[in-house]
């Protein structure tokens, strides 16, 4: 009898975490553990789009950290209005589609977490740059996730303006022109396209 349950209680177990996480690329949200990422993927081009390549070249434009609060799921996520939690559905409910980056390699997920909420109500930085207090989504990701160690799992990379000719894109230049400055192109930043084309990351179609 006790061989009978055990074996039942391990198909049981191997059905749920199928369900969860499956091998044909799709993760429900309760497959997901605090920490892993989610990426909005544009319906159309954008100007963030047209000078950064998601993973299979997917329209990638932001990512938020999810996570449970108080056993719901929800996002935390730089936007316009600043680092702030937003419920799951209002952000799957926004025009595009969203995949899941999970993790291939362990890191401190608990204190990468309580590092991205010490920034809520932090503004948005709608300029891109990495020496001022505002913060932009992937930059939210950037600067909290850390290994045990310490060592940050994200390393910054040189920022991208131009197109795929090389080119600057009249957006940003009219854009930083606005401001007074030069397109601070190369300068060490993140942007989530790229961030979805870590080896540290697998990519997963979000069952809905």
């Amino acid at each position: 009898m006790l061989r009978r349950l055990s074996a039942f209680a391990l198909a049981t177990l191997l059905l749920t975490s199928c369900s969860m996480v499956s091998d044909n690329g799709f993760v429900s949200i309760d497959g997901l553990k605090d920490c892993d990422l989610l990426f909005h993927v544009a319906p159309s081009d954008n100007p963030i789009t047209d000078v950064t390549q998601g993973i299979n070249n997917q329209k990638i434009d932001h990512v938020a950290v999810f996570f449970r609060q108080d056993g719901k799921p929800v996002v935390v996520e730089a936007v316009g209005k600043g680092v702030v939690i937003t419920p799951i559905d209002s952000f799957l409910s926004r025009e595009g589609d969203v995949v899941a980056g999970i993790f291939r390699k362990n890191f401190d997920r608990k204190r990468s977490l309580r590092t991205a909420l010490s920034y809520l109500g932090r503004q948005y930085d709608y300029l891109y740059l990495p020496d001022n207090t505002d913060i932009y989504c992937s930059e939210l990701v950037q600067i909290s996730y850390i290994y045990n160690k310490g060592k940050r799992v994200f390393d910054p990379i040189p920022m991208s303006f131009h197109d795929e000719t090389g080119n600057i894109t009249d957006y940003w230049r009219d854009f930083y022109a606005r401001q007074g400055m030069d397109v601070p192109e190369g300068r060490d930043g993140t942007n989530p396209g790229e961030m979805s084309r870590r080896k540290i990351i697998k990519i997963r179609q979000l069952k809905r």
